[in-house]
């Protein structure tokens, strides 16, 4: 009995131990990622989150993407990614979050053979500047959805964010904001429509078209949207109109205005010749004589 005790006791000596020695290498970690705050280091690839991304969908198949991988392949990754440390209370354990970078992330993953990255390592003390600083860095990119744009504000108006915060820091007027956190409370199907149609639905026609709009329901939004992705019908005059061949209403105004033209340019004396050559040229370019 006094040997199985005894056999115990070490045991859980070695277990005390290792524990201890683990929590002492996680404290080194830690110690040595806060004294580069701030600064760019090489950071492990497999240590890095990426599961906070303000863009919600990147294409891994497609073409820039592909490029890039590769490009990363032959040099690396050649600009900074911007990478939160984040401790627990009582700085026991630590996570690495990448705030903007998440599509070199990816492609230097994909590269397989990458194994650190360069990151600015920061520490974010007030509520919402990781996310304020993903949104700086993407809105400069315009593949950025604005549906991805409208739920980053909203994440910031949770983390505290005034709507004069959001309009100062990024630019944009107050009314322009409102319509962005309307957009951010759209349902899953209505932003699901959007981002699977968005060679037809631009920003802009998303914000004309449905976001300055009052809508009864979701479902009345819905139905709009699909109304204006459906194929135009063409009216019977539109129709006929085709079909009639240009006659000499067309062909007349057409004479006149070349008459006109040729008069305009003969009082011209200071007009090279060939300015007015091209001049009578855009005008037969644009089908005006």
């Amino acid at each position: 009995m006094t040997n199985l005790s005894g056999a115990v006791a070490k045991t859980m000596n070695l277990v005390f131990a290792d524990i201890e020695t683990s929590t002492n290498e996680v404290k080194k970690r830690i110690n040595a990622l806060k004294a580069n705050i701030g600064k760019v280091a090489n950071l492990p690839l497999d240590e890095i989150e990426t599961n906070e991304n303000v863009r919600k969908s990147i294409d891994t198949t497609s073409d820039s993407f592909l490029r890039l991988v590769e490009s990363i392949r032959k040099y690396g990754v050649l600009e900074n990614v911007v990478v939160e440390l984040r401790l627990n209370k009582r700085e026991t354990d630590y996570k690495l979050v990448c705030i903007a970078g998440h599509r070199r992330i990816l492609a230097a993953k994909a590269t397989g053979v990458i194994s650190k990255v360069p990151c600015l390592l920061q520490l974010y003390t007030q509520k919402g500047d990781n996310v304020g600083v993903a949104l700086a860095e993407n809105l400069n990119r315009e593949d950025l959805h604005c549906l991805d744009v409208a739920e980053g504000y909203r994440d910031l108006t949770n983390a505290g964010w005034k709507e004069d915060d959001l309009a100062k820091h990024f630019c944009r007027d107050v009314r322009t904001i409102r319509h962005y956190l309307k957009m951010a409370e759209w349902g899953d199907e209505v932003k699901q429509l959007l981002r699977e149609n968005q060679g037809k639905l631009s920003t802009r026609v998303i914000m004309r078209q449905f976001a300055y709009r009052k809508f009864e329901s979701q479902s009345a939004l819905k139905t709009s949207i699909k109304s204006f992705l459906a194929p135009k019908a063409m009216t019977k005059e539109a129709v006929a109109a085709r079909q009639i061949p240009e006659r000499g209403g067309a062909t007349s105004d057409k004479r006149a205005l070349k008459t006109a033209l040729r008069d305009y340019l003969a009082k011209q004396k200071l007009l090279s010749g060939v300015i007015k050559d091209e001049i009578k040229r855009a005008f037969v370019e644009l089908k005006l004589i």
